[in-house]
Formats: structure tokens, sequence, C-alpha cells
């Protein structure tokens, strides 16, 4: 359903919909990886002298609170891209992609930190 007004772009409902759907979403997905990415401190426990501390947090973090900023980014795009009138209900599908790929990168910081 679209419903126009005259010198405008017609107003995409459904994706308006489904954009929001998605965010809340992404809202909750971020939560839940960035909650497994406290986790990865653990990764510490069978240490002695031989790991980078330093790489572990940067890891540690990036994990915990990477997720939450690219959803937070990925909101914002899709909110701009709906009040422009433009399709965005790919925008939170990028961004919880987006969301994993830093989780993953915190994952291999923080695990190849041990044994250095």
């Amino acid at each position: 359903m679209t419903i126009a007004t005259p010198g405008r772009r017609p107003l995409i409902v459904w994706d308006i919909v489904v954009s929001i759907v998605l965010m809340l979403g992404v809202a909750i997905f971020a939560f839940v990886i960035g909650t497994m990415g406290m986790f990865l401190a653990m990764a510490s426990d069978g240490c002695g002298e031989g790991c980078n501390t330093g790489m572990i947090t940067a890891g540690v973090f990036l994990a915990m609170f990477g997720p939450a900023v690219m959803a937070v980014v990925a909101m914002i795009l899709a909110i701009v891209l709906m009040a422009k009138r433009r399709i965005s209900f790919w925008v939170p599908l990028a961004g919880a992609g987006a969301g994993v790929l830093v989780w993953l990168l915190g994952f291999l910081l923080a695990t190849r930190a041990v044994g250095w």
C-alpha cells in the first residue's frame, strides 16, 4: 500500500512496518551478541605470562560494544531513509550483519592474544 501526496514520493507503508520490526529485532540481537562478548574475557583464564592482556581487553570491548554501535548506526540510517520515503528494510539486516562481523573481529582479537 502506498500513500501519495502531490510533489512527494509515495509513502510505502509495508516498508515502514517491516523496517520497524527489523529495527526492534536488531536491537535485541545486538544486546544478545554483546552479552556474549562479555564472556570472551574468559579467554585469559589459562594465561600465564604469555598473554597480551591489552589485546584481550580490546577484543572484549569490541565484541561487547561494537554490535550495539552498528545497530544504532543502522537504525539512524533506516530512519533517515524512511523520512526520505526510500526503501529502508534492508538497512537493519545489513546492520545485523555488520554487528556479527564486528563481534567476530573482537573474538579474533581476544583469542589470538592468548599465548603471545
